[in-house]
């Protein structure tokens, strides 16, 4: 437990199934230089353990992110991954972080709602590449 209780400091929770939701994965662990992101299907058992112990039940259609002990979702979610990041990706963190909340997670919803059918979906959660295993939590 104390692996994962480390680990948990920047992960990124997702939908494991959702193309887009992997391709966004992709994006950061590329962008990631210094590993400092940690990763987690939301069906996985860690992502259900940890959102539930701070009250983050029922259908988890959305990306959260646990950074300094506070949980992001949404649009939130997206802005802080990409200040973390860094490089030219913290200036598109700050002009989401920027825009007026209910604007952000009106855009978000609405890819949300509709990623399966525009994007597509796997029929099993991502498995993490040898080069990625120490990232993903279980």
């Amino acid at each position: 437990m104390e692996m994962i209780t480390a680990q948990v400091k920047n992960t990124v929770y997702f939908d494991g199934i959702c193309n887009l939701c992997n391709s966004f994965i992709d994006f950061v662990i590329t962008r990631d230089k210094r590993k400092i992101i940690f990763y987690a299907s939301l069906q996985s058992a860690s992502a259900s353990a940890l959102l539930h112990g701070h009250g983050i039940t029922g259908k988890l259609n959305t990306i959260y992110f646990y950074s300094n002990h506070q949980f992001y979702n949404k649009s939130r979610a997206v802005g802080r991954i990409l200040l973390l990041i860094g490089g030219g990706w913290k200036i598109a963190g700050v002009i989401i972080l920027l825009t007026p909340r209910p604007l952000a997670d009106a855009v978000y919803s609405f890819i949300a709602r509709n990623r399966y059918r525009l994007f597509g979906m796997k029929s099993t959660c991502r498995i993490p590449g040898a080069a990625e295993a120490a990232q993903f939590l279980s």
